[in-house]
């Protein structure tokens, strides 16, 4: 019993440490410009502010062209951006070819997942080049994983975002 209890205050802090590392660094109540900027990744026009506008967006699809635009700027061909989303090259190309259709709301998160996991990549690490490059190299805080290969769930995913977190405030990782 005593390990159980162990155990479940060992993930409990660190399940805290990391939501309070994320609420700093994505989710600040008044950050609507890291809302604005994950918009801009997906190419999804109006206004964004809170995560609810995301989530509005998510639930009714985004647009086919949030694929394109967060596979040109990740530098992904189809097969890498098919394994990072857990989707088929089929699904890739269907979703091409039917432009006027929302992509399902599944799929639509784990793109918004991407662009978010971008987006505090290029924050913490300062440009584009810099956040593409890391997020493809092996991480010695992941385990020497690359990044991209954990995106595909949310738990690999909160690594990911957790190591961002310790290396922006200054954590050995």
């Amino acid at each position: 019993m005593r390990k159980v209890l162990s155990l479940l205050a060992e993930f409990a802090l660190h399940s805290w440490s990391h939501l309070t590392i994320l609420n700093k660094t994505l989710y600040h109540s008044g950050n609507s410009n890291v809302n604005t900027n994950i918009a801009r990744i997906l190419g999804v026009r109006g206004k964004i502010v809170t995560l609810l506008d995301v989530s509005d967006r998510i639930v009714i699809g985004l647009p086919p062209r949030s694929l394109d635009r967060v596979k040109a700027l990740l530098q992904l061909s189809d097969r890498q951006m098919s394994a990072a989303l857990g989707v088929s090259l089929k699904t890739i190309g269907r979703a091409r070819r039917t432009p006027d259709r929302r992509l399902s709301p599944g799929i639509s998160d784990r793109l918004f997942r991407l662009a978010r996991v971008f987006a505090a990549a290029r924050e913490v690490l300062g440009d584009e080049d810099a956040a593409r490059s890391w997020l493809r190299s092996a991480q010695l805080g992941l385990n020497n994983r690359i990044p991209m290969d954990l995106l595909s769930t949310e738990a690999g995913t909160r690594e990911v975002e957790d190591l961002l977190g310790r290396i922006e405030y200054g954590v050995l990782s």
